[in-house]
């Protein structure tokens, strides 16, 4: 039996399906780090697997001064209790450069355990800066395992640090927890009389909505009638009500029909929409491996890809979608979608699909090299 310390946001999707199927209480004791309130769902969620919940900010009383300096101190004496108090072999910290205090806990970090890992997710490197990242150089320096998932993580990684901690790198990905849900269910494509179309999975503008609508305007009349616009922007940081109503303006606008679903979707949920989606028009501004796209692949959408996101597993895989560079080259893809002179190749895709990026595949993957 390990003792495991992963240090992110309790509320988080990724954490909550990692403590699932990689970070089980079968092989290990997690300690998880929370900092503010928890459904009662997530903390049945957190029971269910025997996880300890942790606040690493928690002030003492005295801890009244400059905020920054309080969360830091806080941070360094409640790490180094918590590790005294569960023996902790391996701390492992997720989304690095977005959780606060880390660059000045360092020394604390290495002393606290044996194996100091860092996990990044794709906004941490591919959304950040040249300051942020040399703020966290001292820390990369004590870690003995730097995971950086994909190929377009890693090569950004070394725009900021070269070659410095090649040998500390490893790429392991992911799991898709609504493929392995998919995996067990027996599905059929929901059919409709139209042509569906869906464009990001979020509500946050750098989804670039706007941008593939206007595009989508320039269709003709005719096969305008063909198609429908169907939008899931139930969550996103930068999302407002005001973005929402620019996207519905812009339908309208454009003489589009579409629907834009705004409530939060549980799996079960997702698959329905994905099932329901014929064509997925990819045009996020960064991204490192986005697992909305492959799910909507899986269920035998067309995939549109900008050249601007290079996702070079799939290339490796043998994964096949439609590259598109300038957004003015949408409308003619989708013209010759309608008319059925694009065919892709669902059913291989979605092998390849399930066969790389489920948990049944990575979960061993993952503890072999973060928790053995």
């Amino acid at each position: 039996m390990k003792t495991i310390l992963i240090i992110g946001n309790a509320k988080s999707i990724f954490i909550k399906e990692y403590i699932k199927h990689v970070a089980t209480k079968e092989f290990d004791t997690i300690v998880l780090t929370c900092r503010g309130a928890l459904t009662e769902e997530e903390k049945e969620l957190y029971k269910n697997f025997d996880v300890k919940l942790v606040d690493l900010y928690q002030k003492g009383p005295v801890l009244s001064c400059i905020p920054k300096v309080a969360n830091t101190i806080a941070f360094i004496n409640n790490l180094k209790r918590v590790a005294k108090e569960y023996e902790i072999d391996t701390i492992q910290v997720h989304n690095v450069l977005n959780v606060n205090n880390l660059m000045f806990a360092y020394n604390a970090l290495r002393q606290s355990c044996k194996r100091l890992i860092m996990t990044y997710w794709g906004s941490d490197i591919l959304d950040t800066d040249r300051t942020r990242t040399k703020r966290c150089e001292k820390l990369l320096e004590v870690t003995d395992i730097i995971i950086l998932p994909t190929a377009a993580m890693r090569e950004k990684f070394r725009e900021y640090y070269g070659n410095k901690f090649d040998e500390k790198i490893d790429g392991v990905v992911f799991g898709n927890s609504i493929i392995q849900l998919a995996e067990s269910m027996t599905w059929e494509k929901t059919p409709s009389d139209k042509i569906r179309i869906a464009i990001g999975y979020n509500a946050n503008p750098r989804q670039q909505h706007i941008k593939v609508i206007d595009a989508l305007g320039k269709l003709s009349d005719e096969d305008k009638e063909k198609i429908k616009i169907v939008l899931h922007m139930g969550y996103g940081d930068q999302g407002s009500d005001g973005y929402y109503e620019e996207v519905k303006q812009a339908l309208e606008d454009n003489g589009l029909e579409g629907e834009i679903h705004t409530e939060f979707f549980n799996h079960e949920q997702v698959i329905e929409f994905r099932k329901a989606v014929d064509v997925y028009i990819n045009a996020q501004i960064t991204d490192a491996l986005s697992a909305s796209v492959m799910e909507y692949m899986y269920f035998g959408a067309i995939a549109l890809n900008p050249t601007w996101l290079d996702y070079k597993e799939w290339r490796d895989l043998g994964i096949d979608y439609v590259d598109y560079e300038e957004f003015d080259e949408i409308p003619g893809i989708i013209s010759k979608i309608v008319a059925g002179e694009i065919e892709i190749s669902t059913e291989e895709n979605r092998e390849k699909i399930a066969g790389n990026f489920t948990w049944t595949e990575l979960s061993k993957k993952w503890r072999d090299k973060c928790f053995l």
